[in-house]
């Protein structure tokens, strides 16, 4: 949970208010572990990133509160909850799991890749456009119209 707790941190100290009331909890952690999700970043002695490619789809991107999907693909897959450890920042490590994790959901059959972040969340929206990602629609969460997400998505080549 180290992870997650500086992350949540480094969220607070950006003006992010993204993940600052509990989540992501323990229980959910745990709760990625235990359904095959989550995928973690590491170096030679440590964890030093986590994140969640979820293979179902993802309800809050059923209906778009602006923009509208330019893949409109299923199967797709969502990624989640990505982190860092603060001690490894600056090293790119982000694009570099990001990466990873892109490569892995071509290797599961993907091609369709969904993926959002608050909007004052610029650290997020610097990787996810980096590394190829494009803004499609603007989603809310659990349905609260008052807690948007911008989201986005990227097409991966088939390869067979």
């Amino acid at each position: 949970m180290t992870i997650i707790h500086e992350a949540q941190a480094n969220l607070k100290a950006d003006g992010v208010p993204q993940w600052q009331d509990g989540y992501p909890d323990e229980a959910l952690i745990k709760a990625d572990i235990l359904s095959g999700e989550a995928y973690v970043l590491v170096n030679d002695i440590a964890v030093i990133g986590y994140a969640v490619i979820r293979q179902t789809p993802e309800p809050n991107y059923t209906i778009p509160l602006d923009g509208k999907w330019s893949d409109d693909v299923t199967p797709y897959v969502s990624l989640h909850r990505i982190a860092i450890s603060s001690a490894f920042r600056g090293q790119h490590l982000g694009q570099i799991f990001m990466s990873n994790l892109l490569t892995w959901t071509n290797y599961l059959g993907f091609q369709a890749i969904r993926i959002d972040t608050h909007p004052l969340n610029q650290r997020m929206q610097r990787l996810i456009k980096q590394v190829g990602f494009t803004y499609n629609c603007t989603v809310c969460m659990d349905g609260n119209v008052n807690d948007i997400r911008w989201a986005y998505s990227l097409a991966l080549p088939i390869t067979e």
